[in-house]
């Protein structure tokens, strides 16, 4: 077999986490309160196992989709359309077909809470979708009664008005569409047979919450357990961590065997002033001296706090325990162990993940040539780029 390698410093593992915003909180992408409101986050579907282009998932009345929804206001006769649409293409503009082919009308004899996961199953259409293929997720305001309202809540994009490649998120008012610059929905999209989906880069629906711990917390060691998909070689590791003190000293370490006797592949202590005190950043460690990890196997790479000044972490938890399928591991869940002693311990639910990860410098082919392709790549439509 042969390692291919990437150009620059490498590929960051688990993907779709390294380039969040660094003060990672769920904000409003949009509250529809008024009759004929929408928004849509449009975009490639991406379907669980990446099956080939002939072969169609189907989403009909025992499927669903899973968002994230902040202040809700629900009176009587509102009906607010949650489903999928085609997409219209003109020229390097791209919008909602405004036709969805499956939906769910929520209205005021179902529960909706307020800051909240929320699961709609589809009551009426089905729609066939391939890998790859061009849709909308569509929130709409069908029908309102006095002050009803829903915020559908979403992540910030790393940089405003900088949009992640191919998703595209805009909302609907006035009789027109327009670009939402800061914000993108979340959304999981589950078919018939249990199949998930996730619109290209965006995020699957997540809950956010923080972690804070010194060396006096019990544990004081924790991060993520993870499996790479194929045999690779790691030039640097990755944490977004908030040192909330001028005393924190903290250690990076990755570990093999994280369950039964737990070893070292390496590790690097940081000190605070490396960072910015009361402010998260992006702690890099690399490049250094190629370490090899293997396929299927578990690993852990862990910050263990040396110190009795406070580091915090940004955690996530998935609202559909399949969907971390998507940042790249489906083994990939928070763990932790206390004073360097033991086997770690896995989260209880282990939906919960930390924004952390490995760079990945070269990847086995699978070949011995070196020259396949390392993975499917980034899917990139130049089209939904525009306005």
């Amino acid at each position: 077999m042969t390692q291919v390698a990437f150009p620059g410093f490498g590929l960051e593992f688990p993907t779709g986490m390294g380039d969040m915003e660094t003060n990672f909180v769920l904000n409003t992408v949009r509250n529809i309160n008024s009759t004929g409101a929408k928004v849509a986050i449009m975009g490639q579907i991406l379907i669980q196992g990446a099956p080939a282009s002939t072969v169609t998932k189907t989403i009909s009345t025992s499927g669903s989709i899973v968002f994230r929804t902040g202040a809700v206001t629900f009176n009587s006769s509102t009906v607010i359309r949650v489903g999928l649409q085609d997409l219209n293409v003109l020229g390097p503009a791209v919008t909602p077909n405004g036709t969805s082919d499956v939906f769910r009308d929520i209205n005021t004899t179902e529960v909706i809470n307020a800051n909240s996961s929320k699961s709609v199953t589809m009551s009426s259409g089905t729609k066939s979708i391939y890998h790859g293929q061009e849709l909308a997720v569509v929130w709409e305001m069908r029908q309102k009664a006095s002050t009803s309202a829903l915020v559908v809540l979403g992540i910030a994009q790393y940089i405003t008005g900088i949009h992640r490649p191919v998703c595209r998120t805009k909302s609907f008012s006035s009789a027109a569409w327009s670009i939402q610059d800061v914000n993108f929905p979340l959304a999981t999209i589950t078919f018939d047979d249990g199949t998930l989906g996730l619109i290209a880069n965006s995020l699957p629906s997540v809950s956010i919450s923080t972690e804070t711990w010194t060396n006096a917390t019990n544990p004081d060691e924790r991060g993520n357990l993870f499996q790479v998909p194929q045999d690779v070689r790691i030039n640097g590791v990755w944490a977004h961590i908030e040192v909330l003190a001028s005393t924190t000293l903290f250690d990076f370490n990755l570990y093999s065997d994280p369950f039964g006797t737990p070893t070292k592949i390496l590790t690097n202590s940081f000190l605070a002033h490396l960072g910015t005190p009361s402010g998260t950043r992006k702690f890099p460690y690399g490049p250094f001296d190629l370490v090899s990890l293997s396929k299927n196997t578990d690993y852990v790479l862990a910050v263990k706090a040396n110190s009795t000044g406070t580091l915090q972490i940004d955690s996530m938890a998935v609202d559909v325990i399949g969907s971390k399928e998507f940042f790249g591991s489906s083994t990939l869940c928070h763990v932790s162990r206390n004073n360097t002693t033991g086997a770690f311990a896995r989260e209880a639910t282990s939906t919960k993940v930390f924004k952390m990860g490995i760079n990945i410098s070269s990847w086995d082919d699978g070949t011995g040539t070196g020259t396949s392709a390392a993975g499917a790549g980034m899917l990139y439509i130049p089209n939904l780029q525009g306005t």
